[in-house]
């Protein structure tokens, strides 16, 4: 796993390395392009420790000799280049580093946490995208493909509603049955401020599918519900979009936010006015 000719590199410290990589695929279920990036991440650490260290082998001795200054170095180097990098690119070698390094001490190969003295990056938040009509294709795909027909059920008309009428995360899951007006709903947006979305067919149909699993549901009782009977949580969610953009390798920054930009863009590609999509929104 780790490249051969990279021969500054300690046999205990490759195999530490080969276990910790079977470690991220087997128990953190990272995707294939986050695997590649994290051990990338952690040869470019080791090449700079062997030069900063006078050439000297890169060992778990030597590792776990590292004081906070050489971790200050390595970020200096990060920012300095060649090549130039981003915050985000080097707060993710620091996470794949802090990764290797919290493996090793965990299995007490390594007793040296002088990393996590190091102060915290400032990422800029990314901001959520629209979503390819293709990918919500896949991602609807992926929640049919559920073997829980009353979780699939659910599942798919909140992507459904969150795509074709906009909604909040939250406004989707606040909704009670008394809400849903023959084709349109009804929604307490920001503010206290109430607006009416219409419900197209495709959105309607899958909508009132969920429903009708639903045993004796009253109009003043949430239509989205848990396992136990509760109103379901907006972090029931985010986990589901979380795992199904691991299962498609999908960017990073599609939440269930996403779709209410798509649902944006989608409009104004096809023609609808500002104004409108400003009162739908």
């Amino acid at each position: 796993l780790i490249k051969k000719n990279y021969k500054f590199i300690e046999h205990n410290v490759s195999i530490l390395v080969t276990k910790w990589l079977q470690w991220l695929k087997n128990q953190k279920g990272l995707s294939l392009n986050t695997h590649k990036a994290y051990e990338r991440d952690l040869n470019v650490f080791f090449n700079f420790i062997y030069h900063h260290k006078n050439n000297g082998l890169v060992t778990l001795n030597l590792l776990n000799q590292l004081e906070l200054v050489d971790f200050r170095s390595w970020l200096s180097n990060l920012s300095i280049g060649p090549p130039i990098r981003s915050i985000k690119t080097i707060a993710r070698y620091r996470a794949s580093l802090n990764s290797f390094i919290n493996y090793a001490n965990n299995k007490e190969l390594l007793k040296n946490n002088k990393i996590k003295m190091l102060g915290k990056l400032k990422v800029p938040k990314s901001l959520p995208r629209p979503i390819d009509y293709k990918q919500i294709l896949r991602i609807i795909k992926c929640v049919e493909e559920n073997n829980n027909d009353w979780l699939k059920s659910r599942n798919k008309a909140i992507i459904f509603l969150l795509w074709g009428c906009g909604l909040r995360i939250k406004e989707a899951l606040s909704l009670n049955l008394e809400n849903v007006v023959n084709d349109t709903i009804i929604i307490q947006g920001k503010g206290d401020k109430q607006r009416i979305i219409p419900l197209i067919n495709e959105v309607k149909n899958i909508l009132y599918l969920w429903i009708s699993k639903r045993k004796n549901v009253q109009k003043n009782e949430p239509i989205f519900i848990g396992k136990r009977g509760n109103r379901l949580s907006p972090r029931t969610i985010q986990i589901l979009i979380a795992n199904i953009r691991k299962k498609l390798d999908l960017a990073s920054n599609i939440t269930p936010h996403s779709f209410r930009h798509s649902f944006a863009t989608h409009l104004i590609e096809e023609g609808v006015d500002l104004r409108t999509l400003q009162n739908l929104l």
